[in-house]
């Protein structure tokens, strides 16, 4: 009786050790690349920062004054909360003159939702207070003006991200700080105020830890 020649494949073994080999490749490459991906993004929002930065001082130069949020003052008139919120309110930037090409410059940490033509995303405002698509923005100045406290500073403009924690605040589980306490206090300046230390994105601590990522003026990152 003649044999049949034996079919050429894997057997079950051999096929649970490939199955494992690429689990373990996995396991190795997807938390990598998830953390290349967080860095990208540091970096853009860093880049974009230092962008709005330039912009803001070259209008500064031109109107002696830094601008305010006026989205927000076109919106409800009797606003006065125009010195703090997203730059994308921040129409002055782009109009008359072009200090940049686009104020909707997005915080890629803020998720992809529905927002209002200011640029705030109204299902995040109960539970984190208002925030904003795009990069915050705050004008010192105006802030201490508007409430007659504290003085003048010598710091006119905070830009900020919310960072990999996607909360405004370096304090896990406190989402909605008051942009008061980045402004300073009546015996502290911007750049003496400690709560700029312990709210600073530091990815030492680890790439997805509690912080912001920020620039005022006369401080770089």
């Amino acid at each position: 009786m003649q044999r049949r020649p034996r079919t050429a494949g894997f057997t079950l073994i051999e096929l649970l050790i490939v199955v494992a080999i690429i689990a373990i490749l996995a396991a190795i490459a997807v938390p990598n690349f998830l953390e290349a991906q967080l860095r990208a993004k540091v970096s853009r929002v860093k880049a974009d920062i230092r962008s709005i930065a330039v912009a803001l001082e070259a209008y500064a130069v031109d109107h002696n004054e830094y601008p305010i949020l006026r989205a927000y003052l076109q919106r409800n008139p009797a606003s006065t909360s125009i010195d703090r919120g997203g730059i994308g309110a921040a129409t002055d930037l782009t109009t008359p003159v072009a200090y940049l090409t686009t104020v909707f410059i997005k915080d890629p940490f803020i998720p992809e939702m529905g927002y209002d033509e200011a640029g705030d995303v109204p299902q995040l405002a109960e539970t984190q207070g208002t925030v904003s698509r795009t990069i915050n923005y705050l004008n010192i100045t105006w802030h201490r003006t508007v409430f007659q406290r504290w003085g003048p500073a010598e710091v006119a403009w905070l830009l900020l991200s919310l960072g990999p924690d996607k909360k405004r605040g370096p304090i896990p589980g406190v989402a909605s700080p008051m942009f008061g306490t980045y402004a300073g206090a009546a015996t502290r300046t911007p750049a003496q105020n400690q709560y700029f230390v312990f709210a600073l994105y530091d990815p030492t601590n680890g790439t997805v830890s509690p912080g912001d990522i920020f620039m005022y003026q006369g401080r770089g990152f």
